[in-house]
């Protein structure tokens, strides 16, 4: 739910919509986060600092690539589990193609890195 609502306020600053001073709310610190030290405490995001972070010579980004902000992937499992459909891909109603399509993302996805 959280991450729906950042994604819809994240295409309003996409789109030049959002309320000018808006401030992200992108729930606590989950076990993941508090594992590595961060306390339970809410998260909060200003879109300027967002915004502004997005401009920077050093790292520059555009704004769509942080959708799904916040979310973690346990990747040895998620590849398994495409490895699986890829074998009972008959019993399954999605295609060889978009499973390896998959498998290449998620091989390739980082999580976030804890301090």
């Amino acid at each position: 739910m959280i991450n729906a609502q950042f994604n819809k306020e994240l295409q309003q600053q996409i789109n030049g919509t959002l309320p000018k001073g808006h401030t992200y709310r992108l729930g606590h610190a989950g076990q993941i986060l508090q594992s590595a030290g961060i306390p339970n405490l809410p998260i909060e995001l200003q879109a300027s600092r967002l915004s502004d972070k997005s401009m920077q010579e050093n790292h520059p980004f555009n704004l769509s690539n942080v959708k799904n902000l916040l979310k973690y992937a346990n990747k040895s499992k998620t590849l398994n589990w495409i490895t699986q459909q890829q074998y009972n891909s008959a019993e399954v109603a999605i295609p060889v193609k978009d499973l390896n399509v998959a498998a290449k993302i998620i091989k390739n996805f980082e999580n976030t890195k804890s301090l």
